[in-house]
């Protein structure tokens, strides 16, 4: 019947417009919003503005003290980092954002875990932290649609009713709070002959590293880029990954300056993962980025 079929359409218009608009909410629905609201809000938050900013993943949200490399450096220091998730498309985001806030930003050190360059391509990084006209060029106009109007975001919110994100800000530590069992504090404990494999970085990663390092140079930024700590067992075992990881980023990275140095830490200064250094130990893993930075900063 035709009053059928009009109140399907009907029914159909009306949850497509909803699921745009919970787009636009933009509400933490998962742990990664948590990290970007609160990274993102410290942006806007600032009274001024910063000589260095650090971005990257929970390898350099849990590696770097802003405290500590702001007062070694003599650059008002901001650290915002987010999660392997967002890939460096994430990164590059993070450094857009920050040079609008900030157009007189310089210095960015970039901190990535090393097993980043195994990830696939973080889709959300671009809709999510981008511009408009960024998200116009790199996405199709079915893409856009699809990312706006997407049905799934309906059972999305109503889950989040039940589930709230895991994610709680530890302010103290200036990142996500770790979880109480820690390679530090035997509640982790690291296995004989565990690396991070032998797979190569992947296409979708060279294509993120080529859009950051082609942003930092048309931006004129001092760029660095380097590997988050990881631990020492895990580094010994990763020879043939590091390798062929260096090999690829030699060669991609003008516009960057690339510290291609692994950061291995015994299980002591270690936190919750193999990639997250205990809060305790964050002053000091800080110091030693300072020392392969300090004559790369300008002033």
């Amino acid at each position: 019947p035709r009053n059928f079929v009009l109140g399907f359409i009907s029914v159909v218009l009306i949850a497509l417009v909803a699921s745009c608009v919970l787009k636009f909410l933009d509400l933490p629905l998962t742990n990664n919003d948590v990290i970007r609201h609160y990274q993102i809000s410290k942006i806007a938050a600032a009274s001024k503005p910063p000589g260095l900013i650090v971005v990257g993943d929970s390898s350099a949200g849990n590696a770097i003290d802003v405290a500590t490399l702001s007062r070694l450096s003599g650059l008002r220091t901001m650290n915002l980092s987010l999660t392997g998730s967002w890939g460096l498309q994430g990164s590059e985001g993070m450094i857009r954002i920050a040079r609008q806030r900030f157009p007189d930003l310089k210095n960015v050190l970039i901190v990535q875990t090393l097993d980043i360059w195994m990830r696939p391509y973080p889709t959300d990084a671009v809709f999510e932290l981008f511009p408009i006209s960024e998200i116009r060029q790199r996405n199709s106009f079915d893409q856009i649609l699809g990312y706006y109007f997407n049905l799934r975001e309906i059972h999305w919110h109503l889950k989040a009713l039940r589930r709230r994100p895991s994610f709680q800000i530890d302010r103290a530590n200036d990142y996500i709070a770790q979880r109480p069992a820690k390679f530090s504090n035997g509640g982790r404990r690291a296995v004989v002959g565990k690396s991070i494999g032998n797979r190569k970085i992947t296409d979708d990663k060279l294509a993120e590293l080529d859009s950051l390092t082609n942003y930092c140079r048309k931006e004129q930024l001092n760029c660095i880029l380097a590997h988050g700590p990881h631990l020492d067992v895990i580094v010994r075992n990763s020879n043939n990954y590091l390798t062929s990881v260096a090999k690829a980023l030699l060669s991609r990275t003008d516009g960057v300056t690339l510290i291609n140095t692994p950061i291995a830490l015994d299980a002591s200064e270690m936190g919750d993962t193999t990639d997250h250094v205990s809060p305790a130990a964050k002053a000091k893993v800080t110091h030693i980025y300072y020392q392969m930075i300090a004559h790369l900063l300008a002033q």
